[in-house]
C-alpha cells in the first residue's frame, strides 16, 4: 500500500482491538429436561442451574444491550417515520408551516432562476422573498423567506427540478435521497450477517438526522456518499479520485474548509489536489448556464453568513442569515444552549477557546500518528478527524450529522460487536432530538468527550512508548558497561606484577 495514507506506530490501547475477528453465534443447544412437580425444582436458584440456566448463561450482557437498543430506536423511528410520512403528504397538499422543514424552497427558487437565466437573483433576498410567496402564501422562515446558501453550480445542479411544480420536485428529490441512503446503509454495513444488516439499514435511515435530511431536502445524503467514495478510493491508494469524491464538500464550503486545510497539513497533497480540482472543473462548467457574476456575489454573502454565526444570527441586529444557533450541534451551539443567542461575546470567547484546545490536543496526538489507513491507532486517529470536523463546523444542524456514520466501516473491523457498535451511534446520532425541546447537546458532548479520549489515548501512549525506549537505551548501556571490565584485568596484568 502506498505510505501516504499508512500508519507506522504501534500503540497498546488499542492492541487488543486490532484483529479481532467478528462475534461468532454459539453453536450450543439447549435440552429440554424432565418437568418436576417439586416446589423446589421451580425456585430461582434451581432455575438457574437447570434448562433455563442455560439460555440465562447464552443471554450475555451484549445481547442486552443490543436488544434495548433495537427497541428504542423502533419505537422513535417509527414515529419519525409516520411524521416524515404526514409532512410530505402536507407538503405534496401545498401546506407548509412557519416554521417547518422549507429549506427545499431555497433549492427550488435557486433552481428556477438558474433554469429561467437568472442566475444572478440566488442570492437576493428580495428576488427570493418574492418568488417563495408565489409557493407559499406566507412568509417562512426566521428572515420570511428561504436564503439560498450554496454555491452556484448547487442551482445548476438542482436545475431539472425546476420543470416540475415545487410538490413534485420534492418527492423526486426525497425519492432520489431516499434511495441513496437505503444504498449508503447497506454498503457501510457489508460485514454483517444477513439479518443485522437488514436491521441495521433500516435503523441508520431511520436516525434523525436522515429523517432531517429527507424531510428538509438537504444535500447531507450525498455528502455522506461522497465522503465513503473518498474513504474507499484513499483505502486503495487512488488519492486523486478519493480527492475527487470529496469536493462534493464545497456545496456547503464551511465543510470544505475545514477539510482541505487539514488535508494540506498532513501532506495528503494529492486528496487535497483532486478535491479543488474537481470543483474548479465543476465551476468552470456550470458557468456557461450562470455566468461569473453569481460567484462574484457568492464571496461576500459567504462571509456575511459566517459573520453572522459570530454575531448573534440576528438575535441583536438584522443580519444576512438568521436562525436558532442553540439548535446547532458544534462547539458554538453547545455555548449558546448554555447561555443565550444574544450573548454573543461570552459564546465566541469560549467557542474559540474550546475549539483551540481541542486542537492542540489533536496537533499533538497527531505529532507521529496521523490520520491514516494501515494500522488502528492511525485509523482511531482518522475517526477523532471526523469528530473534529463535525466539532468545529460553525452551521452543523441535525443534517449534517450524518457524516458521522463515515466511521462505521472504519470501526467495524476493530471492534468485537459491529452491530451493537452501529446500534449505539444511531442512538448517539438521535441525541439532537432532545434539542428541538431542551437544548442539551448530549451528541456534542459526547463527540466532544470521544476525540479528547482518542487523543489522550495516544498521547499517552506516546509518552510509554519514548519510556521504554529510554530504558532499552539504559539496559544496552549497562550490558556494554558490565561487559568493559572483563578486557580491564588483561591490560592490567603488567602492572600488578611489578
Amino acid at each position: 500500500m502506498d505510505s501516504e495514507l499508512t500508519g507506522t506506530s504501534e500503540l497498546a490501547p488499542f492492541a487488543a482491538l486490532e484483529g479481532r475477528p467478528f462475534a461468532a453465534r454459539g453453536s450450543g443447544r439447549l435440552t429440554r429436561r424432565p418437568y418436576s412437580a417439586a416446589p423446589e425444582a421451580h425456585s430461582p436458584s434451581a432455575y438457574r442451574k437447570g434448562a433455563g440456566g442455560a439460555l440465562w448463561r447464552h443471554v450475555d450482557a451484549t445481547h442486552v444491550i443490543i436488544a434495548s437498543l433495537l427497541i428504542a430506536l423502533s419505537i422513535i423511528g417509527g414515529f419519525r417515520v409516520a411524521l416524515l410520512l404526514s409532512e410530505l403528504a402536507a407538503h405534496s397538499s401545498g401546506v407548509h408551516a412557519l416554521q417547518g422543514h422549507n429549506d427545499f424552497l431555497a433549492f427550488y427558487s435557486g433552481a428556477h432562476y438558474v433554469l429561467a437565466g437568472r442566475a444572478g437573483d440566488i442570492y437576493s433576498a428580495t428576488a427570493l422573498a418574492s418568488y417563495q410567496l408565489t409557493l407559499v402564501p406566507h412568509s417562512v422562515g426566521s428572515a420570511g423567506y428561504m436564503p439560498f446558501l450554496n454555491p452556484p453550480f448547487a442551482a445548476v445542479m438542482q436545475s431539472p427540478l425546476a420543470l416540475m411544480s415545487e410538490p413534485v420536485a420534492r418527492l423526486v428529490w426525497f425519492a432520489i435521497n431516499a434511495l441513496l441512503a437505503l444504498a449508503i446503509a447497506f454498503w457501510i454495513t457489508s460485514s454483517l450477517p444477513a439479518r443485522q444488516r437488514a436491521l441495521a439499514c433500516v435503523m441508520i435511515v431511520g436516525t434523525f438526522p436522515f429523517y432531517q435530511a429527507l424531510v428538509q431536502g438537504q444535500w447531507s445524503v450525498i455528502l455522506l456518499l461522497g465522503c465513503l467514495g473518498a474513504l474507499h478510493f484513499a483505502r486503495r491508494g487512488s488519492y486523486i479520485a478519493s480527492g475527487a469524491c470529496l469536493s462534493v464538500l464545497w456545496l456547503k464550503p464551511q465543510l470544505a474548509l475545514i477539510v482541505l486545510p487539514g488535508l494540506l497539513i498532513f501532506r495528503y497533497r494529492r486528496i487535497a489536489l483532486g478535491m479543488a480540482g474537481a470543483a474548479c472543473l465543476v465551476a468552470l462548467a456550470s458557468l456557461p448556464v450562470t455566468g461569473v457574476q453569481p460567484y462574484i456575489d457568492y464571496v461576500p454573502f459567504l462571509l456575511n453568513v459566517s459573520l453572522d454565526h459570530v454575531n448573534s444570527a440576528g438575535a441583536l441586529e438584522p443580519a444576512v442569515w438568521r436562525g436558532d444557533l442553540s439548535l446547532t450541534q458544534g462547539l458554538n451551539g453547545l455555548f449558546v444552549g448554555l447561555f443565550s443567542q444574544s450573548s454573543s461575546v461570552v459564546v465566541n470567547a469560549l467557542t474559540f477557546l474550546s475549539v483551540g484546545a481541542t486542537l492542540l490536543l489533536f496537533r499533538r496526538a497527531a505529532l507521529r500518528t496521523r490520520p491514516a489507513f494501515g494500522h488502528v491507532t492511525n485509523e482511531m486517529m482518522l475517526v477523532a478527524s471526523v469528530c473534529l470536523v463535525l466539532l468545529i463546523d460553525p452551521h452543523l444542524f441535525a443534517q449534517d450529522i450524518t457524516l458521522l456514520f463515515v466511521v462505521v466501516p472504519i470501526l467495524t473491523p476493530h471492534v468485537k460487536h459491529p452491530f451493537a457498535m452501529v446500534l449505539g451511534l444511531c442512538l448517539l446520532t438521535d441525541a439532537p432530538l432532545i434539542d428541538q425541546a431542551v437544548p442539551l447537546h448530549l451528541f456534542t458532548l459526547a463527540l466532544w468527550c470521544a476525540t479528547a479520549v482518542i487523543c489522550l489515548a495516544v498521547v499517552r501512549e506516546r509518552v510509554h512508548e519514548n519510556n521504554r525506549a529510554v530504558s532499552e537505551e539504559d539496559r544496552t548501556r549497562e550490558e556494554g558497561q558490565r561487559r568493559q571490565p572483563l578486557l580491564e584485568p588483561a591490560t592490567a596484568l603488567p602492572s600488578a606484577a611489578r
